[in-house]
């Protein structure tokens, strides 16, 4: 199985899956905001509260993407909906291949204005 079968076999839903490159353009061109709102629409029949902080968010995320040292074609899979349910999801999905082996990585986007480090790894303070 590839891609979208996997994705209706699991149960889950990709609402955006484009590669770094066409991710970028639709940055810049301001398509993607558009872009998210059709995918929600189309395949879960709803759009989430949070579409107002999309084009901030995302727009942040391509900065970064647009300075990390990976292929143009790395695979971005935006508000990827683990369970059908759509309680479960990423906000992005990051995949790809160095030709020997799959790789992902999954990202959650936060809005914060300031955090602090904690004692507890992994774990901030807003």
């Amino acid at each position: 199985m590839e891609g979208d079968e996997v994705c209706k076999a699991s149960g889950s839903v990709i609402i955006y899956k484009e590669t770094k490159t066409k991710f970028i353009g639709n940055v810049d061109n301001n398509a993607l905001k558009r872009r998210l709102v059709d995918g929600f629409r189309t395949k879960t029949g709803s759009v989430p509260s949070d579409r107002n902080m999309w084009a901030d968010e995302y727009s942040r995320f391509s900065l970064a993407l647009r300075n990390a040292k990976v292929s143009d074609e790395i695979q971005i899979a935006i508000e990827y909906h683990i369970t059908a349910a759509v309680r479960f999801r990423l906000d992005v999905l990051l995949a790809g291949n160095n030709g020997e082996t799959d790789n992902g990585m999954t990202l959650e986007l936060k809005a914060w204005e300031t955090a602090q480090l904690t004692d507890i790894d992994d774990m901030v303070r807003m």
